[in-house]
């Protein structure tokens, strides 16, 4: 029996009476302690108030601490009086000797952290410091030093980061998602047979799942309660400490221990998070793997903006402890694709997630690789694709945005990866395999086997990107010159990269038509020849508004654009189709389809102005001619299918829906006007001189700024000025993003 107090009661054990639970009172163990098995700190203490404080490091999770730097916290503001923040007390008051404690601790954790800086430069502070035969991203400490504990600018470890006991609250909480891990790795199975990413492919994911599935298993055995809060926080607090230190590695490190270092930390859960939210936009709502086996139905939308939810925690925690690694930038990566799939492309989240993304790839070196002996092979080649995937994303937010790019090509040594899948390149872990591997790659860098591979996507998005950067130079630059000229030259330039692609990158229609099944390289090149299309679109858009010239051939490259688009709807009964199809419908053929709307309201109101006007001469002359009824056909068609396709929960319905009424106004105006043309002179209007399509490349386009409301289409005077105004501010020649992840 355990001695009584003083009130005559029993005593509790330390863990029931610190945790206010009732207590049988049993020895030597009591049967809530063995229940939880916590058999080794179930002790009656004699006198429990007067036992000495535990030290901290016995503790696996700290106590919570004052926020020392924050004026606001979760819950309220934190101090009441906000001026004790900065005025100091008199030095002999008791209340300024605890304080002067506490700054010296945290002066300690500045210097401890002020210089984790990353990848400096050769115009850096510290480039006098660095050996010239050294990587400036390695940690060099300057020789004969006399301190050996200086911490060099280019160190990245987070030591030392202070995290407290709400985050690490919160982290358990994203932990209990865990438990849904085997719906998430089906989600992602399912988001593989749909699309073959070129970035973050099948086999990657693998290496990913793996130790996290292992993960799960760990912290879910060796007690009956496996949601034990005490538990969870305690490998709550091991990732952060994970995520606060750096990735030790070296030449020979192999795919499998890599990812069992790199796992466990927030920005890799961050990863698998996003993946799972990009899934759910990919598949129908009345998916097989969206319903469980106790009847239970997952609602995938909700999935997915939780999904965005947790990501940004988990990035945010990243941000506290100061992470600085590869696997966050793969989050921001795949994050800015999936903000743009449930916010809209043109949202401000999603250029601001760019801004980070950009900031980790300079932060990294990722932009400037070196020869680097303590960076493993797989790593170099998943380096490469992922400052190619950021390069290409930036210069397509940019130009759907109209803003300056954040990466320029004069700053980023881009260098081609090899033209192979993960499923090879991941095995070869020493030379001997490494050298083997170049043995299928052809004298012009393109596999010998001539198959579409992960490495062949990354190479022609290396090759095509640039040519981006230039036309949005020519777009935006205030200062542009020549601007015929050098339309010019960047065309002679993508038309000669197209002719020098290998056999098997090139499109031909026959691949598409009258098919309703495609693979998965069909499918890649063909919305590659649009994005080429659009390419010269938007240098032609730039040439007509600049300089007033090229617009037949800007009007028959709309032309182009839309008729390829539609023709992608033959195989819509394809399911993992619907995301595509929504990408080709709001960002290529929406802008070709305004410029073809404009045009046709503006002959419009040229055949008003001759069958009003008494004088012919009065009235402006059209330049050539032009398939009217085909264009009016097309623009139905592409209003019906822009109707049906995206679903109003979609990031992007509202640019899709302002288009739509956009493109039915102008089809109601025309229509409406030909009840009083006789049929002789709508005969003269659709006289076609349909001239051959070009051939060339892009990346994608989509409206601009929209206007907030859209103007009365119909006005008494018959010119309809004010939408023909409304209508020409639309900036049709403007692009979107991600067509890959």
């Amino acid at each position: 029996m355990t001695s009584k107090r003083r009130n005559g009661q029993l005593s509790s054990c330390e863990p029931c009476r610190k945790a206010k639970l009732r207590c049988d009172h049993a020895t030597p163990t009591c049967g809530r302690c063995a229940q939880r098995q916590q058999t080794e700190i179930c002790v009656y203490h004699p006198a429990p108030l007067t036992q000495p404080k535990p030290l901290e490091g016995l503790s696996p999770v700290p106590k919570k601490r004052k926020r020392g730097s924050s004026i606001v916290t979760e819950k309220a503001i934190a101090s009441t009086n906000l001026l004790s923040k900065y005025r100091v007390p008199p030095s002999n008051s008791p209340t300024a000797r605890s304080e002067e404690d506490d700054n010296v601790d945290e002066t300690s954790h500045i210097r401890r952290t002020v210089f984790s800086t990353g990848f400096l430069g050769p115009s850096s502070y510290w480039a006098p410091f660095d050996k010239p035969e050294e990587s400036p991203i390695l940690d060099i400490t300057p020789e004969g030093s006399p301190q050996d504990d200086i911490v060099t600018p280019m160190e990245a470890t987070m030591k030392g980061a202070l995290v407290d006991l709400d985050q690490i609250e919160c982290g358990a909480k994203i932990l209990a998602l865990f438990d849904d891990l085997p719906l998430y790795l089906q989600l992602l199975k399912v988001r593989y047979q749909l699309c073959e990413p070129w970035v973050f492919g099948l086999r990657l994911a693998r290496e990913v799942f793996g130790p996290l599935t292992e993960l799960r298993n760990q912290w879910m055995q060796g007690t009956k309660n496996k949601k034990s809060q005490t538990r969870m926080l305690a490998w709550s607090k091991r990732i952060f400490d994970n995520s606060a230190s750096s990735i030790n590695m070296d030449r020979s490190t192999t795919v499998s221990e890599y990812f069992a270092i790199a796992t466990p930390r927030w920005e890799t859960i961050a990863l698998m998070f996003t993946w799972v939210g990009i899934a759910t936009t990919m598949m129908p709502d009345n998916h097989e793997c969206l319903k469980l086996d106790d009847g239970t139905v997952i609602d995938k939308n909700k999935l997915r903006l939780l999904m965005v939810e947790v990501v940004e925690l988990c990035l945010s925690f990243c941000d506290s402890v100061g992470a600085m690694s590869d696997p966050l930038c793969w989050a921001l990566i795949q994050h800015t694709s999936l903000l743009a799939e449930s916010h809209g492309d043109s949202n401000y989240r999603t250029w601001r997630r760019l801004g980070d993304l950009s900031t980790m790839v300079f932060a990294l070196g990722i932009h400037c690789p070196e020869t680097n002996p303590s960076i493993p092979f797989f790593l170099i080649e998943i380096r490469r694709r992922v400052l190619i995937a950021s390069y290409t994303i930036d210069k397509t937010l940019a130009t759907l945005l109209g803003r300056p790019p954040r990466m320029a090509w004069q700053y980023c040594d881009i260098q081609d990866p090899l033209d192979l899948d993960y499923e090879e390149i991941f095995p070869a872990s020493d030379e001997q395999r490494q050298d083997k591997l170049l043995e299928k790659i052809g004298p012009d860098g393109w596999n010998i086997e001539g198959r579409m591979t992960s490495g062949s996507k990354a190479r022609l998005y290396a090759m095509f990107t640039p040519i981006r950067e230039k036309i949005l130079a020519l777009s935006l630059s205030p200062h542009p010159g020549d601007v015929a000229q050098k339309i010019s030259e960047t065309w002679s330039e993508h038309r000669q990269l197209r002719m020098d692609l290998p056999p098997f990158l090139q499109w031909s229609p026959s691949s598409i038509n009258g098919t309703s099944t495609i693979c998965f390289s069909t499918d890649f090149l063909a919305n590659l020849h649009l994005e080429s299309l659009n390419n010269e679109f938007i240098l032609y858009h730039v040439l007509v508004k600049r300089t007033g010239q090229g617009k037949t051939e800007f009007l028959n490259l709309a032309r182009e654009i839309l008729s390829a688009v539609l023709l992608t709807f033959l195989r819509s009964s394809v399911p993992r189709m619907d995301f595509h199809l929504t990408w080709n419908l709001c960002y290529l053929g929406l802008p070709c389809a305004g410029v073809l709307a404009r045009e046709l309201l503006e002959r419009s109101q040229h055949q008003q102005q001759k069958r009003t006007s008494n004088d012919q001469q009065r009235s402006p002359p059209i330049p050539a001619p032009f398939p009217r009824s085909e264009v009016i056909q097309n623009l139905s068609v592409f209003a019906s299918h822009l109707e049906s396709t995206l679903d109003i929960r979609d990031g992007n319905y509202g640019i899709a829906q302002k288009g739509l009424h956009a493109i039915r106004s102008v089809l109601d105006r025309i229509l409406s006007d030909d009840d009083d043309i006789p049929s002789s002179a709508a005969a003269d209007t659709d006289t076609t001189a349909r001239s051959e399509p070009t051939d060339t490349m892009a990346i994608t386009s989509g409206p601009g700024d929209w206007p907030p409301t859209i103007p009365t289409f119909y006005s008494e005077d018959g010119n309809a000025a004010e939408f023909m105004t409304w209508l020409d501010n639309i900036d049709w020649a403007q692009e979107s993003l991600l067509t890959f992840s």
